[in-house]
């Protein structure tokens, strides 16, 4: 299998050979996953327990849209995105590489896609606590809701 380009070659042709990609080395996204079970479980479980908004008094009601409209403001990493620190969103943000084209994950899928393994390492890590800060705020606004 190894030479099967040579073997399918047409000798009156001049081609180059294709150079073997470098192997991609075991990536651990278990972080990445766990954060995003524990914040479907939150979700569903807010997804169930809204319908006793309607039942808050008018200063829990306007905690509870408090939290939840800030809640996105968890998604931001201060030291923000690698090469553009003015970038903080960690789930959507304009293409390093691409312009005004928008690219979901980030720091994570550019990792991935340039080859650098260091930095996906870490973009796996930073996007997990990002996640579970996303989680936590949601759960504040879930418990307000079960009370």
């Amino acid at each position: 299998a190894d030479k099967v380009f040579e073997l399918a070659a047409d000798p009156k042709e001049k081609m180059k050979l294709p150079v073997a990609k470098p192997t991609v080395p075991f990536l651990d996204f278990s972080s990445v996953e766990n954060a995003l079970a524990q914040l479907k479980k939150t979700t569903d479980a807010l997804k169930n327990a809204v319908s006793k908004a309607d039942k808050l008094d008018a200063a829990t009601l306007s905690r509870l849209n408090q939290i939840l409209y800030q809640a996105e403001q968890k998604l931001l990493d201060e030291k923000g995105l690698p090469r553009r620190p003015w970038y903080r969103h960690q789930i959507y943000a304009p293409g390093y590489y691409t312009g005004y084209g928008v690219k979901t994950l980030p720091g994570l899928r550019e990792g991935i896609e340039e080859n650098n393994w260091t930095e996906t390492k870490e973009r796996i890590e930073v996007l997990s606590k990002t996640l579970l800060k996303f989680d936590s705020v949601l759960q504040e606004g879930l418990s307000i809701l079960q009370k």
